[in-house]
Formats: structure tokens, sequence, C-alpha cells
């Protein structure tokens, strides 16, 4: 019993063994599908054509057959097959297949034809998408790579002999703009005229033949040639610019903005188009009165019959903020537009023939110069370069040291008026320093005068001094040195010289200014002093007993005593 039941699991496990050994045969091999595709045909003749199919990925089926596929459909709607079997080899993915395949009957170029490559296996059919072509005698013989304007005709060489009236000539597509032709030379020659508009340079417009049969012209279609569009730049009727003046373009094919393959011939240089309008003096780098102008559009390279002028600024505009100035100093120039023609920026200045700085002011219509600390005396013109533009003054600007030869008066009050004359520069700053006191002035210049208002000065003798200060801060002394006077204040008039308690009176005088306090008898009275120092008006304490008082002043430099009596009432 036991070796029988030993027997049985030993028989038992082996029917096991072998049931799984045939599950393990019999399970199925999943295959990706076949891709294929076909090319465009190529070597088209009156019956012969050759195919190109392509394998893209293949799998383990077993192929039992290769081949293409020809479809021819009539114009009556009726479609003949032709199945082209091949002889079968090893295959791999990327592999083509070429064959030239030749008709019983000549084609016919009314019908239209298709194909596809396929793969028959041990286990299915695969197919590419068919592809569509049509057999005629119209060839090409003349480049189909060309070039051309806007509105020119194309002349194409070649056989157009089965050209037919219903024929039709378009723009890319068989619905596209349709284009004017003629046949020409015993139909050896195909006139087409572009469009006039719709398309800029770069643009490549492929010429489509449309043959419309039975509605199926999107079968019946073929690029006879493609032409690459070209701009035209018309010649500029305007010819003179200054430097930010916009340059208009006009022509056909011309392009908003920047497009390869287009230039302008500016002078010597080559630059890229940038638009139909750009800053004439943004265009390139130019020296001189004019230069040639043109276009290389990749087919043509044209220059134009009259050269650009630049336009100057006259430098009988250019007028100056003063008519002298001194070493150090800064003025203004104006009357010409700065922008116009410098774009704000100035390369070079001249005074004469020295070299001097120029700025352009933020409204565009000032210039400021600034010579030189060291600059010599003399009368010199104004030179301004700036991009293609160039100025020369016909006014000129005297540059002269400081000098002043004129004082109105030697002896001065506190608030007094000191008037010089000299070379002073009109609306510049000045200073009068008074020497060894610490104390200066500062005033601005009117018709060659200068006019200070002197100081809380201690009275006695002061020796005066002008100076001006340069672009770089260091004051410029003028050599005329003045000694002054200035004078204790004085009280020349009261009104009223009889008043009650409380009561107000005007007073006239020289240097008031200068006063600390007012005293009327021993009593402090309120005041007020007006600007420059000669009238004023107090206000009589109410302590003050009636009689008649002393007026006086008290100063930082000793008590004054007025020449008249205030009666108080």
């Amino acid at each position: 019993m036991i070796l029988k039941s030993i027997h049985l699991s030993i028989l038992l496990l082996s029917l096991l063994a072998i049931t799984a050994c045939k599950k393990t045969e019999e399970q199925e091999i999943v295959n990706t599908p076949m891709s294929l595709k076909a090319l465009p045909v190529s070597d088209i003749g009156n019956a012969t054509v050759t195919f190109h199919g392509q394998i893209e990925k293949i799998n383990t089926e077993p192929i039992r057959e290769i081949g293409f596929i020809l479809v021819e459909k009539t114009q009556s709607g009726g479609a003949t097959n032709t199945e082209i079997v091949l002889d079968h080899k090893d295959v791999q993915d990327g592999t083509t297949i070429n064959y030239t395949y030749t008709s019983k009957n000549v084609f016919d170029p009314d019908a239209g034809y298709y194909y596809q490559f396929y793969i028959k296996t041990a286990n299915g059919y695969y197919a590419s998408y068919p592809i569509h072509f049509n057999v005629d005698n119209i060839t090409v013989s003349s480049p189909t790579d060309l070039k051309y304007n806007l509105g020119e005709t194309i002349l194409l060489k070649g056989n157009f002999s089965q050209f037919k009236e219903q024929y039709y000539l378009s723009i890319n597509v068989p619905d596209g703009e349709r284009l004017a032709f003629s046949l020409k030379d015993d139909n050896q020659t195909l006139a087409i005229t572009l469009p006039k508009t719709g398309f800029v340079h770069g643009a490549k417009l492929a010429i489509t033949l449309n043959k419309p049969l039975s509605g199926q012209q999107y079968m019946n279609s073929k690029q006879l040639a493609e032409v690459t569009i070209v701009a035209k730049i018309n010649e500029p009727t305007r010819l003179r610019y200054a430097y930010n003046d916009i340059v208009e373009l006009t022509g056909t094919g011309l392009p908003e903005y920047y497009v390869d393959g287009l230039f302008l011939l500016v002078g010597d240089q080559r630059i890229p188009y940038v638009g139909r309008s750009t800053h004439f003096g943004r265009m390139v780098d130019l020296s001189g009165p004019s230069f040639r102008f043109g276009y290389v559009n990749g087919r043509d390279s044209v220059i134009f019959s009259k050269p650009m002028l630049v336009e100057q600024p006259s430098g009988d505009d250019l007028l100056f903020s003063t008519a002298s100035i001194h070493p150090g100093n800064s003025f203004s120039s104006y009357g010409v537009d700065m922008y116009k023609y410098f774009n704000l920026k100035i390369d070079q200045a001249f005074l004469g023939d020295k070299p001097v700085s120029a700025t352009i002011g933020s409204d565009y219509r000032y210039s400021y110069i600034s010579i030189p600390n060291d600059f010599p005396e003399g009368s010199y013109t104004l030179k301004l370069k700036g991009g293609v533009s160039e100025i020369v003054s016909t006014k000129t600007i005297e540059v002269k040291k400081l000098q002043w030869d004129k004082i109105n008066k030697n002896d001065f009050y506190v608030g007094d008026t000191i008037q010089l004359s000299g070379n002073f520069n009109t609306d510049n700053a000045y200073v009068l320093e008074f020497k060894n006191t610490g104390i200066s002035q500062y005033g601005f210049s009117k018709n060659q005068q200068l006019n200070i208002v002197v100081p809380k000065l201690a009275p006695g003798s002061h020796q005066i001094k002008v100076y001006y200060y340069t672009g770089t801060g260091a004051p410029v002394y003028a050599v005329q040195e003045k000694t002054i006077n200035i004078l204790l204040p004085t009280l020349e008039r009261i009104n009223p010289q009889s008043v009650y308690f409380e009561n107000v009176i005007s007073i006239e005088g020289h240097g008031l200014t200068a006063v600390h306090k007012f005293y009327i008898g021993n009593q402090e009275a309120f005041f007020h002093i007006d600007e420059g120092g000669k009238t004023g008006w107090l206000t009589i304490p109410p302590v003050l007993p009636s009689g008649k008082h002393i007026i006086s002043m008290e100063t930082g430099y000793g008590k004054v005593e007025a020449k008249m009596l205030l009666e108080v009432l």
C-alpha cells in the first residue's frame, strides 16, 4: 500500500509538471502593430512612376507579402485598383522600398491617382496612408526656386502643351488667391503675374497648378514653382534729414519690423532693415554732408540715383544767454532744437578751436557750455558737434576776467545798497567780501552792475573785494579792491514831534536796521524798521512823563542820540 501510494504521488506530480509545461508553450505572444509610410512619388513619366515605401517600425509577425496598391480615379467617378506584389525580402526598422512602376497604358492627365504601401503577415494586413499624385506632361524646365517682387511677371520655361482651358493657377493651395497668367512661345513659356499686395519680404509662394475635375481639385493639383518674395524700396522723394528726423520708406513687400535678408545700404555700410520708419541718425554712424543710399534684398543691389543729405542747423539761430563770460563760468546757448539735430548728446564743443564741455538741457532747447578756469581772454564763436550734426555760431561771446571800476559812493549806512559797475555777466552770482570781518554778501548782476545791500557792519573803514565761483567750486577774485566807510545810524525826522501817551510816531533816518533798541528819555520804546533801514515807527511808552525827551538809539557799537526832542503832552 505504501509503495502504491508513492507511485501514485509520483504520477500525480509528473502530470502536474506536464500540464504546466503545456500552458507555458501555448501562451500567446502579442506583437505591436507595424508602422508604414508612403513617401511622395518621383520620376513621373507618361506611363512610369516611382513609389517609395518606408517601414517605420516592424514587429515579429512572419511577412507573407510586400507591395503597393495603385488606385486610379477617373473623371466619371470610377476607380481602378492595381496591386503590385514585390519579391519578399528581409526588412527592418527604417527600410525603404523603392519601385518604378510601368503602366500598360499612358497615364490619364485628367485622372486622379493615389497609392499605398502595404505588408501582409501571417497574422494581419498593414498599409500606409495614401499619397495622392497627378500624372501629366506639364513640366517646368527653368529653376523653380525663384525670387521676385510683388506685381512682377514670372516666365517659366517648360512643356505646357497639355494646359487646358479649365486649369488655373493659385498660390499655395487650390482655394488660395488665383494668379493671372498666359501661355507664350507655342506653349513653351508660362507667364505668371504675382499679386501686388498681401505678402512681405521672405514669404514663400507655391505656384500651384489646379485641374478642377469632378470636384476632386485637391487630388489634381501640383506645384510648378516656389517663389520667394523680395521687397522693393522706392527711391525717397525727400533727401535732406536732420539727425532725429524720421525716414519713411515706401515700396512693395515691406514688413513692419526687422526681417531676415533685407538690408539698407547707407554710405559704405550695410545695415539691417528694421521697419518702414526709422530715425535718420540711428541708421548708421555717418560723416560728411551726404552719402549714398540704397538696399539689398537677396536678389537686387540697388543704389538710388540721388544721395541723402545731412540737414545742418543754422549758425544764425544759435544765441547766447550773455554777451560775455568769465573763465571757469558757464553760459547757455539756445535757438536750436537739440533733440532734432543732436539727439540730446553733444560729442564735442569748442570756443574757437579750444575745447569746452557742453550738455543739453532736459527741455531740448538749451545747451549749457562750461569753460575751463584757465581759458584765455578773447572773442570766440561756438562750435557744437554730435551724431551727424555740426553747427558754428555766427555770433561771438567774449571771455573776460572779472573787472570792476566804479562804485556809487564811499560812505554807507547799514542797509544801503553798494552799486559796483564792471564787466559783470548778466544774472551771474557774485560775492562781495568785507575783508577781515568774516562777512560776505551774495548778489546777482544786471546790466553790468552788481548791487549788494550793506550788512550789519561795525562803523569805520572796510576793504571790499568781489569774486565768483567757478564750476569746480574755486573762488576767482577780481584784482580791484576798494575801501568804504560804514557810518553810525542817524535819526533825521520824527512825525509828529508832540504826542500824547501811547501814540505812535513815524521816524526817518539812515542805517536804522543796525539799531538794537530805541529809548525815549530813559524808557525803552517798542519799534519797527522797514526794509532798507530808512523808515519805521515808535510806540510812546505809557509811563513816560509829560515834557520833552531825547530819543536815542542803542547799537552794537555804542549809543547814538537824535538831534531832535519829542514832546509828550
